[in-house]
This record gives C-alpha cells, sequence and structure tokens, in this order.
C-alpha cells in the first residue's frame, strides 16, 4: 500500500507541477475530465463461470490537458492522468487492484464517433496477493452513439 501511496502523490505532484507551469509553455485548450464505473453481479450460471456469485466494482477517473488541434481541428493531442480501480467480493486477485497511470493520447472526432490513440504509463498494484508491477500500453478506444427514431418515423433531425 505505501508504493500505491507514493505513486498517486508523485502523480498528484507532477499533475500540479504541469498545472503550474502552464502559463511559461502554452495556454491550454481544455481541461476535460471524466469518469466511469461499472458494478455487476452474477448470480447464476453454469458451474465453470468464473465469476458466478461474485459482485465486481469498476471504476476509472482521468484528468487531462488538451493542448492543441491540427487535422482541420478534428484532432487533439491531450496529456492526462488517471486512476483505474477494480474490487469484487470473491477475492480474486485480477479483480482487486489500483492502477494510477500517465499517458498522452490524440482524439479525432467525425460526426458522432471520437477515437483516441495514445500510449499509458501505469502502476498496478494488487491488495490481494501483495504483487504490483510497473507497465506500458498503447492503446485505442472509441465511443460513438446515436438515435434510431427518426429513421424509424422517417423524419430528418
Amino acid at each position: 500500500m505505501r508504493t500505491i501511496r507514493l505513486a498517486v502523490l508523485a502523480l498528484i505532484g507532477v499533475f500540479a507541477l504541469g498545472l503550474h507551469a502552464l502559463p511559461a509553455f502554452a495556454e491550454p485548450l481544455a481541461m476535460p475530465g471524466y469518469t466511469w464505473g461499472s458494478a455487476t453481479y452474477i448470480p447464476f450460471g453454469s458451474p465453470g463461470l468464473t465469476d458466478r456469485g461474485n459482485a465486481i466494482l469498476d471504476m476509472k477517473v482521468e484528468q487531462g490537458i488538451d493542448w492543441f488541434r491540427f487535422n482541420h481541428e478534428r484532432t487533439t493531442f491531450n496529456t492526462f492522468v488517471d486512476m483505474r480501480f477494480n474490487l469484487d467480493s470473491a477475492g480474486d486477485k485480477w479483480n482487486n487492484y489500483v492502477s494510477p497511470g500517465v499517458g498522452v493520447k490524440l482524439r479525432t472526432v467525425i460526426g458522432n464517433t471520437a477515437v483516441d490513440v495514445g500510449v499509458r504509463a501505469f502502476e498496478q498494484a494488487y491488495w490481494r496477493g501483495g504483487h504490483s508491477g510497473v507497465g506500458g500500453m498503447v492503446f485505442v478506444t472509441w465511443w460513438s452513439n446515436w438515435d434510431l427514431y427518426p429513421l424509424i418515423k422517417g423524419k430528418e433531425k
């Protein structure tokens, strides 16, 4: 747990220093943040179902800084800090961790779809099993939305 606390304090310190140095380098375009979470319970299923009878809580919070746009204003360069948290009632090691991270990403918006491509450095500390590790990842995420109602009704908005 000491490693986790030190990592969190280091992330907060780096982010605070970055905010303090902003006027010296560039004015950010925005400081977008988000959070998401999921709570699930699988009360029944076949005996081979790994998480049967398990309640799982999965959460993430991210705070970023948009620095500049390009590609006809559709793509944004973003730096971020984040925290991922996972907990379960069964005590499975893989479902019980905290993972602070820092990263860089490019977000491109086309219509109703946003695509993020980036890299993230992180620590993943498991509090059941006492193991932790440091790693890096390359990621692609996307988000999109739509409304079928105008198509069904034959109307344009």
